[in-house]
């Protein structure tokens, strides 16, 4: 897990290998009143999401250190967790987004800590 502090009951978790991003859209969606707990790995994300009721998940797809592709297959495989969270996956400029499941919201990167807030909010 990255340094964002651990809640006893996130309701929103963060994956992206980028600590300090990652730190400042904890504080961002904080600052708003939403819990939320930042990992720099889908792995280690994922125990905490099938554990717990996580109301949305902000994941990162451009780096391949963050296992953003292996954590949305994880979610949205067959048989996968009840009730999934909603995704809102952050991607490049030239990434194809059909190839996103279906109900993932995309956000273009490189974007501002509260913008990731204001599309999670809409």
């Amino acid at each position: 897990m990255v340094a964002c502090p651990a809640m006893p009951d996130p309701r929103l978790i963060v994956v992206d290998d980028n600590q300090r991003f990652c730190e400042q859209v904890v504080s961002a969606f904080a600052e708003v009143g939403i819990t939320a707990q930042g990992f720099a790995r889908g792995s280690e994300a994922l125990p905490v999401i099938l554990r717990q009721q996580i109301a949305l998940v902000v994941v990162d797809l451009l780096r391949p250190g963050s296992e953003g592709r292996w954590l949305l297959s994880q979610l949205f495989s067959p048989g996968a967790t009840q009730g999934s969270p909603a995704v809102l996956a952050l991607v490049g400029v030239t990434d194809d987004l059909s190839v996103l499941p279906d109900g993932v919201d995309a956000l273009v990167r490189p974007v501002f800590p509260r913008q990731v807030v204001a599309s999670a909010q809409r």
